[in-house]
């Protein structure tokens, strides 16, 4: 009887966690909602202009008094002494600018009752006003407070505090963060690898690069310039240390067509049917192209220097992990679709003879004994389908042009969003507008290998 007891407020202490876990996080497609929640948002990214001005220029005001009080004492004395007294004086004025980039950071920031939704972006909602920041943008993560406060920080600085109610939620919090992006494409930042020893080769550049100019100087003994130089480079090589560089970091943009490395301005695609296999790595992915070539970027920021148990790994771990699976989820849709109809197919016609002979063929009938048509869904399985040949897929959007059925517009338009090629959506754009020309479909060939 006793054991029956037992078993029932077990049941009903389950269900009250369940129904209390459920109207405290909602989540279904990739979305997570927290109700009434303490926040507070550490403004570094609003303040990071007034900290660092202030802390450039006591370090420039220092660096001057230094070469023009000190430089006179400290040029006479040995090697070792020189270095000594120079990184004293360097190591002060950086510990000065450090305390006023904090002051700045901390400037502005302050605790309120919030409400934070997670889809595409995170949100932060509170008396009608909304603060967005993207999900690819949180890098590190960590728990506080006896694991009720979960710190969010971003690549920019900028420091997000949120209540939450033990591990168990932090985790999924962090699940949401990193597969955000349901309807959107999915995005994250990468760092690519940088060349072999540019570290060292950089700091010793910059050290003989400041011999060779303190060495230039009137008066100056060579100890002194090669401590300059040495104290330089070593400083160089522990700060090059400390935060990862030099680092290549990139957008990385995953469609239902493929991936997107952004930098700088420029783009390189690789088109999901390139990918011949994805392998995980210590810190992020190796892709083999079918070309032979090796991709590797990592996921993982290049100075955590936390246990393999941190929530930065772990958020890094669940974004590896669903990286993965997009990367081979477009194949097996590729292997149960059907065929690319023939009609989609240029065959070598001209632009506008292509053009003219897609605009009826999708009609809501289907085909009939007079004329030959397409039905919208199929069309659309063609457009959505990331693997089909880029020829097809245009084709499709031009034959889906002169729809007006309000759901085949949207899944047409969704279609088009979600293509990680930038030269690919210029391309659907054009096609679903009746305006493509010649010259964006050239570059969208190239873009996917097809030309």
């Amino acid at each position: 009887m006793v054991a029956r007891q037992d078993a029932g407020a077990r049941t009903c202490a389950l269900a009250l966690t369940r129904t209390t876990w459920s109207a405290v996080a909602r989540v279904g497609n990739r979305r997570l909602a927290l109700r009434d929640r303490t926040l507070r948002v550490h403004a570094y990214r609003d303040a990071r202009l007034f900290g660092a001005v202030a802390a450039w220029s006591f370090f420039a005001f220092a660096l001057l008094t230094t070469v023009s009080i000190g430089f006179p004492i400290v040029r006479h004395l040995p090697l070792f002494t020189s270095l000594l007294a120079l990184s004293i004086i360097l190591l002060t004025g950086f510990a000065i600018a450090a305390a006023l980039i904090w002051i700045g950071a901390a400037w502005g920031a302050a605790s309120h009752r919030a409400s934070i939704r997670i889809s595409d972006a995170l949100y932060a909602e509170r008396g009608g006003r909304r603060l967005e920041i993207p999900v690819a943008a949180i890098q590190r993560a960590h728990l506080r407070r006896r694991n009720r406060i979960l710190t969010l920080v971003t690549d920019l600085g900028t420091t997000l505090s949120i209540s939450i109610r033990g591990r168990n939620e932090a985790l999924h919090l962090l699940d949401t963060v990193a597969r955000a992006g349901a309807t959107a494409s999915w995005r994250a930042r990468v760092y690519l690898p940088a060349p072999p020893r540019a570290r060292e080769i950089l700091s010793l550049a910059y050290g003989a690069a400041v011999v060779l100019l303190v060495d230039l100087l009137p008066g100056t003994t060579t100890s002194f310039a090669t401590a300059c130089g040495a104290l330089f480079g070593v400083t160089t090589w522990f700060i090059a240390q400390l935060t990862g560089f030099p680092r290549r970091r990139a957008d990385l943009l995953v469609g239902r067509d493929g991936l997107a490395f952004r930098r700088h301005g420029r783009e390189r695609f690789i088109a999901f049917a390139r990918i011949q296999r994805a392998e995980p790595t210590e810190r992020g992915v190796r892709l083999v192209l079918s070309s032979g070539e090796h991709v590797e970027f990592d996921l993982t920021p290049p100075a955590l220097r936390r246990a393999a148990e941190s929530l930065t790994s772990a958020l890094c771990a669940r974004r590896c992990a669903h990286l993965l699976h997009l990367i081979e989820e477009p194949r097996a849709l590729s292997e149960t679709s059907p065929v690319a109809d023939e009609l989609l197919a240029r065959r070598g016609r001209p632009l506008p003879d292509w053009q003219a002979a897609l605009r009826g063929l999708v009609t809501d009938e289907g085909a009939t004994y007079r004329t030959v048509t397409l039905a919208p869904e199929r069309a659309l399985q063609v457009l959505e389908d990331g693997r089909a040949p880029l020829e097809l897929r245009i084709g499709a959007a031009m034959a889906l042009a002169p729809t007006r059925e309000r759901n085949t517009s949207r899944r047409l338009r969704l279609a088009i969003a979600t293509s990680a090629s930038e030269e690919v959506r210029t391309a659907l754009e054009e096609a679903a507008e009746g305006e493509l020309q010649e010259a964006t479909l050239a570059r969208a060939r190239m873009a996917v290998g097809d030309g």
